[in-house]
């Protein structure tokens, strides 16, 4: 399931959170979920309870997209997992269109 996933800017860190579905449905006691991508220019540091991540990203990286997995164990043993492709994007740099002038004392 895909939702608020608005892409990162190369170079830059972005934050993810992941919460069950259906809400409030359980994981296997004592499992911690794993995330993963399929871009190796990533750095991807988990919370302890697997449940969110920070994802830091290269300015260099030739990708325009990649595809983040969180996978799990639910409480009645099935592995379970989702996916989601989140964009990358480069920063948009905007030629100046005046000044803004205040008096500073």
């Amino acid at each position: 399931m895909q939702s608020d996933v608005k892409g990162i800017v190369k170079g830059s860190t972005g934050k993810f959170s992941a919460t069950t579905v259906p809400v409030g449905g359980l994981l296997q006691s004592g499992n911690i979920p794993k995330w993963s991508a399929n871009d190796t220019n990533l750095i991807l540091v988990p919370s302890t309870d697997g449940l969110s991540l920070e994802v830091s990203t290269v300015t260099n990286d030739p990708g325009t997209s990649f595809d983040l997995v969180l996978a799990g164990i639910n409480s009645a043993g099935v592995p379970i997992s989702s996916t989601v492709n989140v964009p990358l994007t480069v920063a948009v740099v905007q030629p100046a269109t005046g000044f803004d002038i205040k008096q500073v004392s």
